[in-house]
């Protein structure tokens, strides 16, 4: 495909890991809304990656596109795959970060919140986590390409239905028009810490686009 010349397909591993982490350090957290709102450094959110990521680099449904000539991992979509109502991927409160302790339980919380089987129509669930596009490689098409990537894994894996939670507009844009439907959405402001304090900046939230979660789904 045109948008994907000079970059090379790779189904990511734990040999990828330092890699990937430097692409969430340089091109996740600086944009990502949810992680602006929160005031987060890479540093402060690192004990959330390093809880997750290991998880979704063992598992053979993570894909990664590397720069042709420099052989440097320049985007990522990194999956799971849900199988029991039981499965947790985020921890509350034991990471031994503010930050970090504050954005896993909103995730939690929020995934909490969603049926993603359906009752018991789906079967397998792939679970599309993160999407990081280095802002060098933008505008290509590139992230479309990683979702339609990780939904051919899926399928191969017997997954019956894909989710998605969308914290920023570009990627909740891009799911919307691959056919992915609004399950459920949760408003930021309503998020308050222990104190009563608001959990993100909403200023810093709205000029970076959005002020929810959204959670989306699509039949494999």
């Amino acid at each position: 495909m045109s948008n994907l010349k000079g970059l090379e397909q790779v189904v990511l591993s734990p040999k990828e890991s330092d890699e990937v982490y430097e692409l969430l350090r340089d091109a996740y957290v600086p944009r990502e809304p949810v992680c602006i709102g929160l005031r987060s450094s890479y540093d402060e959110l690192k004990p959330l990656f390093e809880s997750v990521i290991p998880h979704t680099l063992t598992n053979g449904i993570s894909i990664g596109l590397k720069d042709s000539s420099s052989g440097k991992v320049v985007a990522v979509m990194l999956n799971v795959v849900i199988d029991s109502p039981d499965f947790q991927l985020f921890k509350n409160g034991e990471l031994g970060s503010e930050k970090a302790d504050l954005y896993s339980k909103l995730l939690q919380d929020f995934c909490a919140g969603v049926d993603v089987f359906n009752g018991s129509q789906f079967k397998k669930n792939l679970e599309l986590l993160l999407l990081c596009v280095h802002p060098n490689y933008g505008k290509r098409g590139i992230g479309a390409e990683l979702i339609k990537m990780s939904e051919n894994k899926g399928r191969a894996m017997g997954c019956d239905i894909a989710t998605i939670q969308a914290v920023n507009i570009i990627t909740d844009h891009i799911v919307r028009k691959l056919g992915y439907q609004e399950v459920s959405k949760m408003d930021l402001s309503e998020r308050r810490k222990e104190n009563g304090e608001p959990l993100v900046d909403m200023e810093l939230m709205r000029a970076n686009g959005t002020t929810h979660l959204t959670y989306l789904s699509k039949r494999l």
